[in-house]
């Protein structure tokens, strides 16, 4: 299977030390992005640890997904010499978790459902 020609993004809610991402990164497109969430610290800190040694675009929060409580996260940048790591502010928590919430549609016109691409991560 080769890698998709577009950027996706991946959403791991429950990631432990982000191995998924990482099985998933090896069939997406490289500038693709990320997302961990985990509710246990360290292994949100593994999570983050993992997106940067594979030289991943992504989030690494340290939150419970199921009650949209996150207490903290980490952003990595893919670059050519193998990836940058920063500690994200209260802010830009609450700005990467905004997606999260429950969207309510104002008009009860069709909407679109985003596109799902299925894979499989083991052979």
């Amino acid at each position: 299977m080769g890698r998709h020609s577009q950027p996706k993004s991946v959403l791991d809610p429950g990631s432990g030390g982000g191995r998924l991402l990482i099985s998933a990164a090896k069939r997406l497109h490289p500038d693709s992005l990320f997302t961990a969430i985990d509710k246990d610290r360290v292994c949100a800190d593994m999570s983050a640890l993992n997106l940067l040694f594979f030289n991943l675009n992504g989030v690494a929060m340290w939150g419970d997904t199921l009650a949209s409580e996150f207490w903290g996260g980490y952003q990595t940048k893919r670059t050519v010499l193998g990836g940058l790591l920063s500690k994200m502010t209260e802010e830009e928590v609450n700005r990467a978790t905004d997606w999260l919430a429950p969207r309510i549609p104002t008009t009860q016109g069709a909407t679109t459902p985003p596109t799902l691409v299925q894979m499989r991560l083991f052979n």
